[in-house]
Formats: structure tokens, sequence, C-alpha cells
């Protein structure tokens, strides 16, 4: 007598779309208002300054576009449950598939697809591997922290005083830290990144950048 095999769900389709989470690649493209201003200071600190601000700018993107822990733990409970359909898909495959499965493995791998030894076995045992250690990324996750509000700036900061940094490290004419810090803030708001207005408020910053974020 056939065993008639469990009808399995569809898999989920993995979305399209695409991002830091995906390991695309960083977007280092700038405003155009950004590109003027650089290209406005004359080569004042050196011909590698606009490779270089587009580098920070992508690396800055990257971080600050990384999904939030509830979107990450999303992504992992999906791919959970698609393990699971693929462990009953599997064990369920319709009889003559199931057969020529075993045809295949004996002739090409010496083994069986099913039972002992088989192909089957080393794939659960895999998969159980993977859903356990998946299991227990979930638990890390579900126990961080839940942050609520508006994205940290730590990362702005930072850019902040590197910007500022690489100007004073590479201007042709010695310049002050005020006006590093000016060209830091004029850089990254033509950039569209959201900084303060306040010139002071912008030193402060970077000051407490520099002195390890204290």
């Amino acid at each position: 007598m056939t065993v008639k095999a469990k009808r399995a769900k569809a898999l989920p389709l993995l979305d399209k779309d695409t991002g830091p989470a995906t390991g695309e690649l960083v977007d280092e493209s700038i405003s155009a208002d950004a590109e003027s201003l650089i290209q406005s200071l004359d080569g004042q600190f050196g011909d590698e300054f606009l490779p270089w601000f587009r580098s920070q700018i992508g690396t800055f993107r990257a971080i600050h576009e990384l999904p939030a822990t509830h979107e990450e733990l999303r992504m992992v409970g999906e791919l959970l449950r698609c393990l699971q359909e693929v462990r009953l898909r599997s064990n369920n495959l319709p009889p003559d598939a199931a057969a020529c499965m075993e045809v295949h493995c004996r002739r090409r791998n010496q083994r069986p697809y099913q039972g002992p030894g088989g192909l089957l076995a080393e794939h659960e045992a895999l998969t159980g591997e993977l859903v356990s250690k998946l299991e227990a990324t979930q638990e890390t996750l579900e126990s961080r922290p839940v942050m609520r509000g508006r994205k940290s700036t730590s990362s702005r900061d930072q850019l902040l005083a590197d910007v500022a940094a690489y100007t004073i490290a590479h201007a042709q004419k010695r310049i002050t830290k005020r006006r590093a810090a000016k060209v830091a803030r004029d850089l990254l708001a033509a950039a569209g990144i959201d900084v303060p207005d306040d010139q002071y408020e912008v030193e402060k910053l970077i000051r407490r950048q520099k002195s390890g974020g204290k």
C-alpha cells in the first residue's frame, strides 16, 4: 500500500530588495551639493579628500541603515520556518520522486536516500544543528534591550570628528579646529546628514568623540 505524502505549504519567497542586511555593496555616492562643496575647496585638503569622504559616507550609511533588532529577529524566524519546511518536504517526497532519489543516491553516492547512513539522515543532522544554532541566536537577539525613539547619533558624531581630523591632518596650510569643525559640519549637511546648526554644538560633539564619547 502506497503511503500518500503530506502536502507541504509553499516555501516563502525571499525579498528581492537589497540592503546592508543582504551583503549589498556599500553605497558611496554623495549629493551634488557635497561634491560641489569639496571642489570649491580647491584642493585645500589634498587630491584624495573626495574619494576619502565618499568612503566615509558609504561606511556611515551602511552602519546607520543596519536593520533594527526586531527586523533581524523576523529574518531569523523566516529562515527557521524555511528550514522546517525543507525538512518536511525532504521527508515526504511523492512516491515516484522518492524512488528516483533512492536510485540516484545509490548509483552516484553508493548510499541510500532514506534509512540509516542515508543522505536524508545526514541532511537531517546538519539541518538540526543549524536550527539549534539559529534558535540560540534568536534567544540572544530577544534578550537585547529594545531601543525606542530616535536612532543613536554616535556614528554621525564620529563621522564629524573623523572629517574634522582629516582636514587638520591634510590641510595644505595650518587651519584651526574651529575651521575644521565648520568644514565637517558643512560637508555633512551638504551630504544630507542631519547635523546641528550651532557651530559650538558641533565643536562640542567633536571634542566629546576625541575624548572617548565622554
